[in-house]
């Protein structure tokens, strides 16, 4: 699952702060020299220039087996979530087919997010490379510029739909996350496909015209057609990712990294001395301040450390805003990992012109740590795939670092 503070809070707080941008893609990072497994990825605003600890990239899609093909910036990489996900106004010069039932029926897709707000559109094949890998005739979202025929059962009846590069902050979202389905979870265990039970998870409908009655009901599907996570499909390096940032001491106005491919399956993704943390559930446990969160996990897609806190809130209550500089820690596999949380109006005083703010942090639900963005700074993070090999490193999926 995404968990992005920064969608639905983190625009209403910065209302009015910036304009529009250009598509956003990185230098190289922290890599020695570009080789076919490493994307460039950045932390510079993205493509509306008002979204402080946001990943971005740029991602080519062509129609399949040809050489018709565009290349998307300002995709925003999310290690919580899995599939490609892009708007159907950042889609200019490439004509996607939507994927249909037996009855000719367009298979819709819903991924509905923890800050209240959810995606909405047709899945649609495509060829989708990033730095030298491809992942060929991959299913992916197209997010649908349209509100129209989306039934309750993805919408909630409340939820916000984020359709526009305005209100997602983004032309899309590349999830590279531990699993390779966006219906897949821990154990490679798929709930839209049938294969636990009769009635699936709501995230698939099958749409006359791509339009839904209010009340339809989700509908099972093959595995083979649901948004996938493009890693998995790649020919080599296809059991993961790593995220490789540079550290912020407190704010900087761009951060260029890298996005490597694949675990251990080239000289230049090795795990080397990093501590593997096995997940349970997609889940593992830190304790903080004494206190064992055993809902805890690795978000890049996420824009603060959030966790549960007496640390005084700001006046929005979305971030938090000590008195002064706090330096605290958890401990996760015996390993203490040390972290600051500054007061989020002064974070914001260097904001637009600092777009990654490190000691950035925001209140969550009690047993759980978020560890989003400002974690990446200064790490090599690794995201294995679920189901997928790592020699040497135990079953996936793993989180290390």
């Amino acid at each position: 699952m995404r968990r992005l503070i920064s969608g639905v809070a983190l625009l209403l707080f910065l209302a009015g702060c910036g304009g529009g941008g250009g598509g956003s893609s990185g230098g190289g990072g922290n890599a020695v020299a570009p080789v076919s497994n490493v994307q460039p990825i950045t932390v510079n605003g993205g493509p509306t220039s008002n979204y402080p600890n946001g990943l971005f990239t740029r991602v080519t899609i062509c129609e399949p087996g040809t050489a018709t093909c565009e290349t998307v910036g300002g995709i925003l990489v999310d290690t919580g979530s899995m599939g490609l996900r892009v708007l159907q106004s950042a889609l200019h010069t490439i004509h996607l087919t939507a994927e249909t039932d037996g009855q000719g029926n367009t298979l819709e897709n819903c991924v509905a997010f923890a800050d209240g707000s959810y995606l909405w559109g047709p899945v649609a094949l495509a060829d989708i490379t990033l730095s030298g890998e491809t992942a060929a005739s991959a299913p992916l979202q197209i997010i649908s510029s349209s509100a129209n025929g989306i039934p309750t059962g993805c919408s909630g009846g409340g939820l916000q739909l984020q359709n526009t590069v305005a209100s997602l902050g983004a032309n899309g979202i590349l999830g590279v996350g531990g699993e390779p389905t966006d219906c897949t979870y821990p154990g490679t265990k798929n709930y839209c496909d049938g294969s636990r039970s009769a009635t699936p998870d709501p995230v698939y409908w099958a749409c006359a015209n791509g339009v839904c009655a209010s009340g339809a009901s989700a509908v099972v599907v093959a595995a083979n057609q649901q948004v996938v996570n493009p890693v998995v499909l790649f020919p080599t390096d296809n059991n993961g990712v790593i995220i490789d940032l540079p550290a912020v001491a407190s704010h900087a106005n761009t951060v260029n990294g890298s996005m490597i491919f694949g675990i251990g399956t080239q000289s230049n993704n090795g795990l080397g001395s990093a501590v593997v943390i096995p997940l349970t559930n997609g889940y593992f446990s830190t304790t903080f301040q004494g206190t064992a969160l055993a809902s805890s996990f690795l978000d890049s897609g996420t824009n603060t450390l959030s966790f549960a806190s007496l640390i005084a809130t700001c006046l929005d209550s979305f971030y938090y805003c000590p008195g002064s500089l706090q330096h605290l820690s958890t401990v996760t596999n015996g390993v203490a990992v040390d972290f600051d949380i500054d007061n989020a109006d002064t974070l914001f005083n260097n904001y637009p012109s600092a777009n990654a703010l490190s000691a950035l942090g925001s209140p969550q639900g009690a047993g759980s740590f978020d560890f989003g963005l400002p974690f990446y700074f200064g790490r090599l993070v690794f995201s294995s795939i679920d189901g997928q090999t790592v020699t040497g490193s135990g079953a996936t999926p793993w989180v290390a670092y």
